[in-house]
């Protein structure tokens, strides 16, 4: 009945509630050639390898990540895609290519060595994740006291606070 979910834009039929917002940073892994390099430019990024999710196209829910490999003149391959960051982060950290990853996310492999956060050092997109429901359910009083509840956890917790 309730779902997370990115979206863009709102859809007719739904109703939606910012949870969070994702800043995606650029990531290597400790298998990757730039992993250990001492100094690293945004220009050394340009021509590497990269895995993307599969929203991460123009018009998808993740467009803003492709609008910043095309503006800043990204010419490496795509070389995979997945819709599961969880099989993006285990192909970054083999070494396959680098990725965009939400900071929040990246922030426990980063401290245990096995990712590297990239240049730039400012996030590359941000995309919020919203809390959705459609309209026309009707939601069991289960579903209204979780509702209830996230919303008083939203109106307590600032955003910046809310991905931990």
């Amino acid at each position: 009945a309730l779902g997370i979910c990115l979206c863009r834009k709102p859809v007719e039929n739904l109703h939606r509630r910012l949870f969070l917002r994702h800043r995606y940073a650029v990531v290597c892994g400790r298998h990757h050639p730039l992993f250990s390099r001492s100094r690293i430019g945004i220009k050394d990024l340009m021509d590497q390898n990269f895995i993307c999710f599969a929203s991460d196209q123009l018009g998808d829910t993740l467009s803003p990540l492709t609008i910043f490999r095309d503006q800043q003149g990204f010419t490496g391959r795509i070389v995979g895609t997945s819709p599961h960051i969880e099989e993006i982060r285990r192909l970054v950290v083999a070494g396959v290519g680098l990725s965009f990853m939400p900071e929040h996310l990246i922030r426990d492999d980063v401290v245990a060595g096995q990712l590297r956060r990239l240049p730039p050092e400012e996030s590359v997109a941000e995309i919020d994740v919203f809390l959705t429901w459609h309209k026309q359910r009707k939601l069991t009083a289960v579903e209204m006291a979780y509702l209830a509840a996230f919303e008083r956890f939203c109106h307590r917790t600032p955003l910046a606070l809310r991905a931990g």
